[in-house]
């Protein structure tokens, strides 16, 4: 299927189902809006030392109160809550489930802040449509990595390549699901100059890595590591290739940090520049 153009927004601005922009305004206290659930799953946490949760979920399609079908990945926060009202709304909102709220405004950063969550009576016939159309597969169809599913909930576009003659995970990570353009431009670019990259990527590795395991992560009675062998135990698991040139590469340790993955950033233009361990 074809992903729909406006599916995911900038938070600027939001298209309706008529082609018309609206700016964001500030939500009135007590308007009501129906919404629609994203892939995103639920999940809450506590903010600085506040005792209490804040809830979070997403919609990607919601009806104001007065009418107008709005699409977009809207952030929805419901705070103040207690550890148990947390976990028990993070297990009663589902991917794709609609909802009523009333919302007590927004935040700086244009979250509606909810006041209450309810169920609807009769669910809205065109949000419906658009979940039955949002969990069809999408398919990203490329001439070097054949097809890469799109997963909604992280706005990545997943599949298999070959990475010197072995078969690696390769995500492409997209601000905006719907122009995979930039992100599939960063991954065509490294694996068409794999060599070069792996080097790149290795010697960050050796780099940034090696004092550590070698003052932190050595096994009784083992001796400290070479670069050569340290080189050896890598070996890439994954790459995700982001927008503007950005990647990060995944490696099996090897055992080097007992489990733990290994994890190299960088972008095109500075080449490798970070690592880290993981896990």
């Amino acid at each position: 299927m074809t992903w729909p153009h406006d599916v995911l927004i900038a938070c600027s601005w939001f298209a309706t189902t008529d082609g018309r922009n609206w700016k964001i305004k500030m939500t009135e206290t007590g308007e009501k809006i129906t919404g629609l659930v994203g892939a995103l799953l639920a999940g809450a946490g506590r903010v600085g030392r506040s005792e209490n949760c804040t809830l979070v979920f997403y919609f990607c399609a919601w009806r104001t109160q007065d009418g107008r079908l709005l699409q977009g990945k809207q952030r929805c926060e419901w705070q103040g809550l207690d550890e148990a009202q947390a976990a028990a709304w993070m297990q009663r909102i589902t991917s794709w489930q609609q909802l009523e709220l009333v919302v007590a405004g927004r935040t700086t950063t244009g979250a509606l802040l909810v006041q209450q969550i309810g169920f609807p009576e009769q669910p809205d016939d065109d949000l419906t449509r658009l979940g039955e159309i949002w969990q069809q597969p999408v398919v990203l169809e490329t001439a070097l990595f054949g097809g890469l599913e799109l997963d909604r909930g992280l706005d990545m576009y997943d599949g298999v390549a070959d990475w010197g003659g072995t078969e690696i995970s390769l995500s492409l990570s997209c601000e905006d699901a719907a122009m995979p353009e930039s992100a599939l431009a960063t991954a065509t670019a490294l694996f068409e100059q794999q060599a070069h990259w792996q080097r790149q990527i290795v010697a960050c590795a050796v780099e940034k890595l090696l004092p550590l395991k070698n003052e932190n992560w050595l096994a009784e009675d083992q001796s400290p590591l070479t670069e050569e062998a340290f080189r050896g135990h890598l070996e890439v698991q994954s790459i995700v290739a982001e927008d503007e040139g950005a990647f990060t590469v995944y490696f099996d340790d090897g055992d080097l940090f007992w489990g733990h993955a290994i994890v190299v950033s960088g972008s095109l233009a500075q080449g490798a520049t970070d690592a880290d361990i993981a896990g």
